[in-house]
């Protein structure tokens, strides 16, 4: 816990910690009162000191405490607050144990106030944690919590909530940040909800993270991290359709921006058949260079095109990756468009290609050479073809059909 927190505590606190604390909540029916009062001297000792205080002179107000110590010990009230005062001195200068251990003193004493004490097992309860003593932090906050009369503050629960996350407790840690969050309301800050966003993934509890990211977006739409943890925690919950919407909106938005990101969104819309976004994707990003147009991509990006038939791009980005990776099966695909297109002499050129280059298809350009080639009156061509696909299992039997069909005509 940082050092302003416990000063803010001292500030606010201030010289009213000399009087009697106000009434206490309605549930506590007989809130502590001071066990005494006191003498004049005292109090113009310790209004000095509280003045140094105030003035970060530290150093100072430690030595005229240590000088009115021994003088205030044979009264509890007096002693309790001489310590109380080490505390927050001791505290200001991130001498976490010493303030500790006197807190501790003036607690002991059991003279001060209802709400004075209370604070104090708050402020012992945030020197450990800040401390690195989380377990010690856990118990003086959790005895403060279960037995303050005053209004406890959400800040009280989101360092309960922090402690047992940071000791990995996070099915512990939730119950105290969702107090923290009900408490602050509007007001709640950004860290509170990251903090329970991270619990529930850690249990793997991703619709409840995906709520939380929700509320994350509503409150910082421009903060691109929480679109794109949403479409994870979505994918997490194999729901392709919503993390699809997500992804598209911060894609939209600007907010993918990295190869990775890009084609990840790509492959989504090829998974939801909607390759004609995938291949829009794919192109914008090569565009604006933030997507490589290597081999596998423009492979990807082509058969994109392919399926969105959009002929003329897919031809023109497949024969860019054809020649990038000398791929046959780049030229097959060409290949099958052109025969769909009922383009032969192209067909012919590229299904030659492919047969060329080791295709791993050669069966199939071999008997779409046969067809093409048949589609120009080239009976010969495509006997020849044809033969060579019947040595292939997956097209023996087509390429057979074929040769008889050829076989009867004259």
């Amino acid at each position: 816990m940082k050092t302003s927190t416990l000063i803010a505590a001292t500030a606010a606190l201030g010289l009213a910690l000399l009087l009697p604390a106000p009434a206490a909540a309605a549930d506590c029916d007989n809130p502590k009162k001071a066990s005494g009062s006191l003498s004049e001297s005292t109090y113009r000792q310790m209004t000095r000191i509280q003045e140094d205080i105030g003035e970060s002179k530290y150093a100072d107000a430690i030595k005229s405490l240590d000088r009115l110590v021994n003088r205030v010990k044979n009264n509890d009230y007096e002693y309790a607050l001489v310590m109380q005062t080490y505390g927050f001195a001791y505290s200001a200068q991130e001498q976490y144990s010493k303030a500790a251990d006197a807190f501790q003193a003036a607690i002991d004493k059991d003279a001060l106030p209802q709400e004075p004490q209370e604070l104090m097992l708050f402020n012992i309860g945030q020197l450990y944690l800040a401390g690195d003593e989380p377990d010690k932090g856990l118990k003086y906050l959790l005895r403060y919590v279960n037995t303050a009369c005053s209004k406890v503050p959400p800040e009280a629960y989101i360092l309960i909530a922090n402690a047992y996350a940071e000791k990995k407790q996070f099915s512990k840690a939730l119950p105290w940040i969702d107090k923290a969050i009900a408490g602050k309301g509007a007001k709640t800050p950004e860290s509170w909800y990251q903090l329970k966003l991270a619990s529930h993934y850690e249990l793997r509890q991703f619709k409840s993270a995906a709520q939380v990211l929700v509320t994350l977006i509503s409150k910082y739409p421009i903060k691109e991290q929480y679109w794109k943890q949403l479409s994870g925690v979505f994918q997490e919950l194999k729901d392709d359709e919503e993390s699809l919407a997500v992804m598209a909106l911060a894609e939209r938005q600007g907010f993918l921006d990295t190869e990775k990101e890009l084609s990840n969104l790509a492959n989504i819309y090829l998974f939801m058949d909607i390759p004609y976004k995938a291949a829009k994707v794919m192109d914008r990003a090569m565009a604006e260079g933030k997507m490589e147009r290597n081999y596998e991509n423009l492979k990807k990006l082509g058969t994109a095109w392919q399926l969105a038939r959009v002929d003329d791009k897919a031809i023109e980005v497949l024969s860019q990756a054809a020649e990038a990776g000398r791929d046959g099966d780049m030229w097959m695909q060409i290949g099958q468009i052109y025969v769909d297109q009922e383009k032969w002499n192209k067909a012919i050129d590229n299904l030659n290609k492919a047969v060329e280059q080791g295709a791993s298809r050669s069966g199939e350009a071999n008997l779409l050479l046969g067809v093409s080639h048949w589609n120009k009156g080239d009976k010969s061509r495509a006997t020849a073809a044809f033969k060579k696909a019947q040595r292939f299992d997956k097209t023996k039997k087509q390429a057979a059909t074929w040769l008889a069909h050829l076989s009867t005509q004259g």
